[in-house]
């Protein structure tokens, strides 16, 4: 089994690649809002290296926002094409909110911009309380809301291989590659 991960939806760009449940290969670096251009060159690299090509893989993980808004189409875009030349290919996806807060009880913030957050409180076991875009006056009720939650701010110390072994049973599969679609609240 063969599984691709990505997330584009921040400053970082992401793989990971896993075979039968040991982790392959991961890359993470700063793109600095250039995913569209770093993309395909840093996959090219990392298929060469392990002599792979994109029809090896069983599936593919990739997070659909919120978050970069061209970022988030760059991974979408590759995903739709993966499975247009690879029908066999699943494709499988996850809210960018709940995927950096793991399991824990915590509030998930990701930067939207003019003095506005993505929000998301997730209970145990990813429960979701609630997603939505916030104004920075709101988060302090938020954190008054929720005392006891960890706060998980623009993906900051989170293990990306941690995250995504762990989580790998959330992520939702796209049974129609024509309505994956973006995240934005």
């Amino acid at each position: 089994m063969l599984n691709l991960f990505l997330d584009t939806t921040n400053d970082d760009l992401v793989f990971v690649i896993e075979k039968n449940g040991s982790l392959l290969e991961m890359l993470q670096l700063d793109a600095c809002r250039n995913q569209s251009e770093l993309f395909i060159p840093n996959l090219k690299k990392i298929l060469l290296k392990h002599k792979l090509k994109l029809s090896d893989f069983n599936n593919c993980y990739l997070l659909n926002g919120p978050g970069s808004y061209m970022g988030t189409k760059v991974g979408l875009t590759f995903a739709k094409t993966l499975k247009i030349l690879n029908n066999n290919i699943v494709i499988l996806t996850m809210n960018s909110m709940k995927f950096q807060t793991f399991t824990e009880n915590s509030i998930s913030l990701i930067n939207a911009r003019g003095n506005k957050w993505y929000c998301g409180v997730y209970g145990q076991n990813c429960n979701t309380i609630y997603e939505k875009l916030i104004f920075n006056n709101e988060l302090e009720d938020i954190k008054k809301d929720f005392p006891n939650y960890k706060i998980v701010v623009d993906y900051k110390n989170v293990d990306y291989y941690k995250n995504f072994y762990s989580l790998r049973s959330f992520f939702q599969e796209v049974e129609d590659i024509s309505k994956l679609e973006p995240i934005f609240l």
